[in-house]
């Protein structure tokens, strides 16, 4: 897990990161 693909992909994964931390 690249912190470069993090930050591109976040938009796309941000409500999926979202729900796996809380």
């Amino acid at each position: 897990m690249e912190p470069k693909c993090a930050r591109t992909h976040a938009r796309t994964h941000a409500r999926t990161q979202t729900h796996t931390r809380q």
